[in-house]
C-alpha cells in the first residue's frame, strides 16, 4: 500500500500538469503550423507506436519474470535477466531503425491530400526526427524496467516527469518564436533522449550490481514475450490505428478533428493510469506471496478504478463539446453527442478494466488470453476499414466500442476470472454493471444540471472552467457517497489509505 501511494502520488502530480499544456501545443501548432500538420505530426507519431511493435511486448515480460527474484532479493537472477533484456532491446532498436526506414520511404505515396497539398520534405523531415529518439531508446532501456518491477519507480519517475515538463514548454516557446516544426521537434528529440539517459543512470545507482557485471544471460523472458507479442498488436491496433486511417481515407484535417477530442481522453486517461496502474507491482509481489487475501484486495482495487472512471467519464460526456469549441475557436471541431458518448464510453472502459489487466498480467495470462488480443484487432480494425468512409469520425469510434464491449470484455472476463480467482465470471460483470448504471444515471442527471445552468452555452473558457469545476465537485461528492454507503469493499479501501495516511502522519 505505501509503495502503491508513493508510485501514484509521483505520477499523479505531474500528470495534472503536463495535459493543460499540451492543450495549449495542440491549439497552438494547429495556428502556426496548420490543421493539416498538425494532424500528419499526429499520425506520424501514430505510426512510430506500431514500429514499437518489433518489440513484441518484451518489456512487459521482462518485468513480470522479475518479481519473483526480486522479491526474494536474488541478485544473481535478477542480473542475468537484466543482461538477456539490454541484449535484446538493442537487436530490437536495429530492427526499427532499418523498418523504419523502409516505412518512411514510401510515406508520401499514401498521404490524403484532399485538404491542401503537404510537400514530401515536410513529410520526411517530421517522420525522421521521430524515428530517432525512437531506435536510440531501445540503446538506453533495462535499468529502469527493473526499479519498476520492484516498485521503487516513484525513485526516477519525478525526474523523468521534470524533463518531460521541460520539453513540452520549451517547444511552445520555440514554436512562439516562430521557428519552423523542424527545429522543435530536434529539440523535442533531444530532450527525449537525455530522460532515458536519466533513467538509466538513476537505475544503475539503485542497483549498482548491474553496472559492469560479468553475470550470464537469462533470455527465458522470451518464453512470454511470443504470448504478449499479439496483445501488443491489439493495443496498437486499438489505439493507434483510427489516426491513420483517418488520414489515408477522410483527410489530415478531420484527424486533427479527431485528436483534438482524443487528445482530452488520451490526457484523461493518462493521469488516471497514473493513480490505477500505480500498485500494479506490488500486486506481482502480492500474487508471487501465500497471501490468502488477493481476492479481496482486487475487488478493493476493481472499485477505486470504477470509482474514478465513472466520475471522469461523466464530466468528459457533459463538457466535453463545449470546452473543445472554446478551446480551437471553430465550429468545424464540434462533433455530435454520439461522438462524444463513443469517446466517453471507450475512456471509461480503458479506465475501469484495468485492474483485470493487471491481474492478468502479474499471473503471466499472456498465452491464454493472446487469442482474445488478436481477435478484438482483427475485429477493430476490420470494424474500422468498413465504417470509416460512409461514417468518418462516428465509424472509427463505434469499430472501437463494439470490440471493446463484445470482444474485449466478454471473453477476457470469462477466462481470467475463473482462472485466477476460481469464481464465475458472472461476478465480475455484476459488479461492472451495478457501477455503470450508476455511472449513466448521474451523467444524465448531469447533462440535465448543465443545460439548465447554461442554456444558450458558454461563451467564454474561464466561464467554462468554473462550471466543469463545479459539476466535477458535486460528482467527486455524489459517487463517494454513493460508492462508501453502497459498496463495503471501497470503504474498506479508504479506510486502509487513511490508516496508512495517518500513520506516515503521526510518524512524522
Amino acid at each position: 500500500m505505501k509503495h502503491s501511494l508513493l508510485n501514484m502520488l509521483v505520477a499523479t502530480i505531474p500528470s495534472l500538469i503536463l495535459p493543460v499544456i499540451g492543450f495549449v501545443k495542440f491549439s497552438l501548432f494547429s495556428h502556426i503550423y496548420g490543421d493539416s500538420i498538425n494532424g500528419l505530426y499526429s499520425t506520424m507519431v501514430q505510426i512510430m507506436a506500431v514500429l514499437n511493435l518489433v518489440e513484441g511486448g518484451f518489456g512487459v515480460a521482462f518485468q513480470q519474470i522479475l518479481y519473483q527474484p526480486l522479491a526474494h532479493r536474488n541478485e544473481k537472477k535478477v542480473t542475468e535477466l537484466y543482461n538477456g533484456a539490454i541484449y535484446l532491446f538493442r537487436k530490437i532498436g536495429i530492427i526499427i531503425l532499418v523498418l523504419g526506414v523502409i516505412v518512411g520511404a514510401v510515406q508520401p505515396l499514401f498521404i490524403s491530400q484532399t485538404s491542401g497539398h503537404i510537400s514530401n520534405f515536410s513529410i520526411y523531415s517530421i517522420y525522421f526526427l521521430l524515428l530517432v529518439p525512437v531506435v536510440i531508446s531501445y540503446f538506453l532501456m533495462g535499468p529502469n524496467i527493473v526499479v519498476q518491477a520492484d516498485q521503487q519507480y516513484y525513485k526516477i519517475n519525478l525526474g523523468i516527469q521534470i524533463i518531460t515538463l521541460l520539453r513540452s514548454i520549451l517547444v511552445i516557446v520555440i514554436a512562439i518564436m516562430g521557428l519552423s516544426l523542424e527545429v522543435v521537434l530536434i529539440l523535442d528529440g533531444i530532450l527525449s533522449i537525455a530522460s532515458y539517459v536519466y533513467s538509466r543512470e538513476k537505475a544503475l545507482k539503485l542497483y549498482p550490481y548491474l553496472r559492469n557485471n560479468h553475470e550470464g544471460r537469462d533470455l527465458s523472458a522470451l518464453e512470454n514475450t511470443k504470448h504478449v507479442f499479439v496483445h501488443k498488436i491489439s493495443g496498437v491496433v486499438l489505439s493507434n490505428t483510427d489516426p491513420v486511417l483517418l488520414t489515408y481515407f477522410i483527410s489530415p484535417f478531420m484527424t486533427n478533428v479527431y485528436n483534438a477530442y482524443n487528445m482530452i481522453c488520451s490526457s484523461l486517461i493518462k493521469v488516471l493510469y497514473g493513480i490505477i496502474q500505480a500498485p500494479s507491482d506490488s500486486f506481482g509481489h502480492l500474487f508471487s506471496s501465500d497471501d490468502d487475501h488477493k481476492y479481496e484486495i482486487f475487488l478493493q482495487y476493481a472499485n477505486f478504478a470504477f470509482f474514478l472512471s465513472s466520475i471522469v467519464t461523466s464530466i468528459l460526456f457533459i463538457t466535453a463539446t463545449d470546452f473543445v469549441r472554446l478551446w480551437m475557436k471553430d465550429e468545424l471541431y464540434v462533433l455530435s453527442y454520439f461522438s462524444v458518448f463513443l469517446f466517453a464510453m471507450n475512456t471509461y472502459y480503458l479506465v475501469s478494466r484495468e485492474p483485470l489487466l493487471v491481474v492478468r498480467n502479474v499471473n503471466g495470462l499472456f498465452k491464454e488470453t493472446k487469442k482474445i488480443a488478436l481477435l478484438s484487432a482483427i475485429t477493430n480494425l476490420g470494424l474500422s476499414l468498413l465504417l470509416v468512409k460512409p461514417l468518418g469520425i462516428v465509424g472509427i469510434l463505434l469499430g472501437t466500442f463494439l470490440t471493446h464491449l463484445i470482444i474485449d470484455f466478454f471473453m477476457s472476463v470469462q477466462l481470467v476470472y475463473p482462472k485466477v480467482f476460481g469464481l464465475p465470471s458472472s461476478n465480475y460483470y455484476q459488479f461492472v454493471f451495478t457501477r455503470t448504471v450508476i455511472m449513466f444515471g448521474f451523467t444524465f442527471a448531469g447533462v440535465y444540471l448543465w443545460r439548465l445552468v447554461f442554456p444558450n452555452g458558454i461563451q467564454h473558457l474561464m466561464i467554462w472552467f468554473i462550471g466543469a469545476t463545479g459539476l466535477g465537485i458535486i460528482a467527486l461528492v455524489s459517487y463517494s457517497f454513493i460508492y462508501y454507503m453502497f459498496f463495503n469493499e471501497f470503504k474498506l479501501f479508504v479506510k486502509r489509505a487513511t490508516h496508512l495516511l495517518n500513520r506516515k502522519r503521526a510518524n512524522h
